[in-house]
């Protein structure tokens, strides 16, 4: 696992324009971050697969497992495409190193999402799920997020 750095220049401009400009995040600034990595058994992740005869797409640390998964149409994963600068509303939080799951089309079963976070220190992980509906189109997803 690498670690990272929150760089504390960037909390110190990003405070003042960020609609959490009053949140003290000085303590979060000094943690030494592990980024990705990380292995979860087959048999612990098949404990959440609630719908087994439905999609269930599973990232453990923001990276996907293609073992643990089952993708259908209009299901893709976005391996290292996504930018340096978060699409979330107004943030300009930086992403980080993860995977994406984009969700596009008419899906007859409720997509699971399964997002899980393991490690012996601090993780850094971004979920980025990513859903298009055109009118008419009709797309249903759970989402389950579990901290180890």
């Amino acid at each position: 696992m690498t670690t990272m750095t929150f760089d504390t220049a960037m909390f110190e401009t990003l405070h003042k324009q960020e609609a959490w400009k009053y949140t003290n995040v000085s303590a979060i600034a000094k943690v030494d971050f592990a980024n990705g990595g990380g292995k979860i058994s087959a048999e612990t992740i098949s404990g959440y697969d609630i719908a087994t005869k439905n999609p269930f797409v599973v990232f453990v640390n923001g990276t996907f497992d293609k073992e643990a998964s089952r993708l259908g149409g209009g299901i893709e994963i976005n391996a290292g495409k996504n930018g340096t600068v978060a699409a979330r509303g107004d943030s300009c939080i930086p992403r980080g190193e993860s995977d994406s799951l984009t969700i596009t089309g008419s899906q007859k079963k409720t997509v699971h999402v399964l997002q899980l976070i393991t490690g012996d220190s601090p993780v850094a992980c971004y979920g980025n799920v990513m859903i298009y509906a055109s009118e008419g189109e009709t797309i249903s997803v759970a989402e389950t997020h579990v901290a180890f």
